[in-house]
């Protein structure tokens, strides 16, 4: 009997409410190049399990920033910091501006950054968004900062390239950093980079065309 990605999707949420987490990560690729119903929808449904626990959302390469940003964003919690890239407002259709946030929760900053070129596999974060970044953490949160994102910085696997591989490895004293959420490599992966742990989710069918 083959399920409805939806139903892997629900099962999921479901098996790690039991354990009462304090957070849900999502990093990228919430719908697949969908449109703004399928974001509405994909929220609908995570919200009806989810809540009151706060959810975390970042893009990958197969959303569409302009979509999110019109359905989604303004839900997905955070403060969009979209107003401060004054590069990639200059950016023209189809691409959207880039979707970072910042929420607090729980003593932890949790920080989005947007890695992804749509429809592209590669990873990019332009000279606008790492100044942002560096910002950021010059003020320190209280237990630290998880920084969120969809392209790994370094992986095993080769069939995609980022321009941004030796950010983690920022020797600064005021960086609080001390995770990197990530996914896009299709299988889980954990290692060490300088003093940040960073963890690659392994991909679960969303409920990304109805």
């Amino acid at each position: 009997m083959k399920l409805h990605p939806d139903a892997f999707l629900l099962a999921a949420l479901r098996d790690a409410m039991a354990y009462h987490p304090d957070v849900f990560v999502f990093s990228g690729d919430l719908v697949h190049e969908g449109n703004g119903d399928d974001y509405a929808y994909f929220f609908n449904m995570v919200k009806a399990i989810t809540l009151p626990t706060p959810t975390v959302f970042a893009l990958g390469n197969h959303d569409i920033k302009t979509e999110f940003r019109a359905t989604l964003c303004a839900q997905a919690g955070g403060r969009d910091e979209r107003a401060v890239f004054p590069t990639a407002q200059r950016m023209t259709p189809p691409y959207g501006l880039p979707y970072t946030a910042i929420q607090e929760i729980g003593g932890y900053r949790f920080v989005n950054i947007d890695t992804a070129i749509e429809k592209s596999p590669h990873g990019s974060l332009d000279a606008d968004q790492q100044s942002w970044l560096r910002d950021t953490l010059t003020t320190p949160a209280e237990k630290g900062t998880i920084l969120v994102g969809h392209h790994p910085m370094r992986s095993r696997q080769q069939w995609y390239d980022v321009d941004f591989a030796d950010l983690l490895e920022d020797p600064s004293p005021t960086t609080d950093i001390f995770l990197y959420l990530c996914g896009h490599t299709h299988f889980g992966e954990v290692r060490q980079i300088g003093s940040v742990l960073q963890g690659a989710s392994k991909p679960s069918p969303t409920a990304s065309k109805r």
